[in-house]
């Protein structure tokens, strides 16, 4: 992916400022020299038993693709 040049030079960004600005994320990332990979993680796990554990995964794998972190919503939510 080609720079876009969506930051200026001199200007100081914060954290938040990130979220604010229009440009997807992958568009902001590539600007730093990153890519953006979804993809599931493989995480410690506890020992201990959790009996409704299979029906939550469950319902945030079913939820979790429809999440867009870039809507008009979650912009808004930031702010």
């Amino acid at each position: 992916m080609a720079s876009l040049n969506l930051l200026q030079e001199g200007q100081s960004y914060t954290f938040r400022s990130y979220f604010e600005m229009p440009y997807e994320a992958d568009e902001i990332l590539a600007e730093f020299g990153y890519t953006l990979n979804t993809a599931r993680i493989k995480l410690p796990q506890a020992t201990q038993s959790f009996d409704r554990l299979p029906e939550l995964q469950q319902r945030l794998e079913e939820v979790l693709p429809l999440v867009q972190l870039s809507s008009k919503t979650a912009r808004r939510e930031t702010m």
